[in-house]
C-alpha cells in the first residue's frame, strides 16, 4: 500500500525507481487546509518562485548556454538542467553539502514495472537512455536567496 500510495515506487522512496503503476494519495485534510490557505498567496509564492527562476538564469547564462523555462510563462517545480557528467558534478555538490537530485533515471522504459510487462529491453530508446542519465535537478525553493543561487552556481562555475 505504501508503494501504491507513493506513485509505485519502491520502499526505498529516495531512489527514481518504479516496482508497480502507483497513483499520489498523499493530500491528508491538513496539507488540504494549508493548501487552502496558501490558495491567496498564489501570486506572492509564483512571484517568488519566478525570481529565484530569473536570478538562476542570470548566473547560468553567464557561462553556460542552455535551451532554458521562460520565467514569463513557465512556473517550473524543479530546476533540471543536463549534464554530460551528471555523477561528477553532483559528487561536487555533495563535497559542498548542496543537495541536488538526479532526475529521470532509470526511464520509465526500463522502470520494473514496465520490464516485467512489456517487451522492452534496455538496449532499446538509447537516446532516452543516455539523456535520463544527464539530468541533474539543482536545489529550487519559494524561500531561496539569492545568495544561496550564487552558491549553487559557482559550483557549475568551477566546472566549466
Amino acid at each position: 500500500i505504501i508503494s501504491l500510495r507513493n506513485q509505485g515506487r519502491s520502499e526505498d522512496s529516495d531512489k527514481q525507481e518504479f516496482n508497480e503503476l502507483g497513483y499520489n494519495y498523499r493530500l491528508d485534510e491538513m496539507s488540504a487546509a494549508l493548501g487552502l490557505g496558501q490558495i491567496t498567496r498564489l501570486d506572492e509564492i509564483l512571484g517568488k518562485r519566478r525570481q529565484v527562476l530569473n536570478w538562476y538564469i542570470g548566473e547560468l547564462s553567464s557561462f553556460m548556454k542552455f535551451d532554458f523555462f521562460d520565467p514569463k510563462e513557465d512556473q517550473p517545480f524543479l530546476l533540471p538542467l543536463r549534464f554530460e557528467n551528471r555523477d561528477g558534478i553532483q559528487q561536487k555538490f555533495e563535497s559542498k553539502s548542496i543537495q541536488t537530485k538526479a532526475y529521470f533515471d532509470p526511464p520509465i522504459h526500463m522502470q520494473k514495472f514496465y520490464q516485467a510487462r512489456q517487451d522492452i529491453q534496455k538496449e532499446n530508446l538509447p537516446i532516452t537512455k543516455r539523456v535520463s542519465s544527464e539530468v541533474l535537478a539543482l536545489p529550487f525553493y519559494t524561500s531561496m536567496k539569492q545568495e544561496e543561487v550564487v552558491e549553487v552556481v559557482s559550483v557549475l562555475r568551477n566546472e566549466f
